[in-house]
């Protein structure tokens, strides 16, 4: 939807729908217009885009075991990460977090993870867009900013966030298909 038309429904009372994910629906419908103004500023205003909300958990059992392939019982909380997207025909990411300097992403380096600083955003970013490419799937150029109130370091995975809120947006920008389960595969 454009930018400038989603700020509209969202004043008009369209987060309301969702108030089962929100506790304050004013407080959010604020925090998503504000990004969207931000991604307004940074990348172009009257853009057709998508907002994705994606929780952080809180791992019950096995905290940090499933990156090692053992099992961990996680569950959703209602903190979350939203972003603010739109394609490009750059053949290049560029997001920029809230708090952050902007990342920038030339889709041809994401076969090799030494083009990335180990344990970077654009790290876990090359490394999923080579996990959709590794399985036949097309992955194209976007932007996105991203605020979250994930509080990083906290033990919620903000980081696990951050990576399933990138491979929500290439399955939801590139129509892949993918399950909440074959995306969480690829990260």
């Amino acid at each position: 939807m454009n930018s400038l038309l989603l700020k509209e429904h969202l004043r008009a009372g369209a987060l309301s729908k969702y108030s089962c994910l929100y506790d304050n629906i004013e407080k959010e419908t604020l925090r998503i217009i504000s990004a969207i103004e931000k991604f307004e500023e940074k990348y172009g205003c009257d853009r057709d885009i998508s907002v994705l909300s994606v929780p952080g958990r809180s791992e019950i059992l096995g905290n940090h075991t499933d990156h090692n392939h053992g099992k961990v019982m996680a569950g959703a909380i209602n903190r979350d990460i939203i972003a603010v997207v739109a394609k490009n025909d750059r053949e290049e990411i560029r997001f920029f977090s809230e708090g952050y300097y902007e990342s920038v992403i030339k889709l041809q380096l994401c076969d090799d993870k030494k083009n990335f600083k180990p344990f970077s955003s654009a790290a876990l970013t090359a490394g999923m867009v080579k996990g959709f490419t590794d399985r036949g799937y097309e992955v194209g150029g976007f932007d996105a900013y991203t605020a979250s109130d994930v509080l990083r370091g906290s033990g919620l995975s903000s980081s696990a966030a951050f990576e399933m809120g990138m491979a929500s947006i290439c399955n939801e920008e590139y129509s892949t298909g993918l399950t909440p389960a074959e995306l969480a595969g690829i990260c």
